[in-house]
């Protein structure tokens, strides 16, 4: 069983890049299981995950014939997506100071789980944790 989370990972590598591996794209290699699990899935994959994104792909096979985006256009994408996890986060990490504030520190505590499920990179959230619950 592949988890909801790792199906992402995997869905998001195929969406960004299978289409790059493929017919019309790219004749020679026409491979795009492959690739996409040989080299744009973080940590590699299990067979499981291969069989997962052969079907993924064999379920959405729109995605092998539409122009595929640049590797520029991917990296200017994921930044801005992780500019709004920043954002967001830091929002989260007010309202747990808020919560906090206001006497309710088990509000604080899910304002920084669901921050750092954001952002983990964001805020020191262990730090931030640790304040809250010592405060207790």
């Amino acid at each position: 069983m592949i988890d909801k989370a790792r199906q992402g990972q995997l869905a998001r590598a195929a969406d960004d890049h299978a289409a790059r591996y493929a017919w019309p794209h790219h004749p020679l290699v026409n491979d795009p299981v492959r690739y996409v699990a040989e080299g744009h899935v973080p940590g590699g994959t299990t067979g499981w995950e291969w069989e997962w994104v052969s079907e993924y792909l064999r379920h959405h096979p729109e995605i092998l014939t539409r122009q595929p985006l640049t590797l520029a256009q991917l990296d200017d994408r994921d930044r801005r997506e992780a500019e709004q996890r920043r954002n967001l986060a830091g929002q989260l990490a007010g309202q747990a100071r808020e919560a906090y504030d206001a006497g309710d520190p088990q509000r604080a505590l899910a304002f920084v789980d669901d921050g750092e499920r954001l952002d983990p990179a964001a805020r020191n959230w262990p730090r931030i944790r640790a304040l809250i619950t010592g405060a207790r």
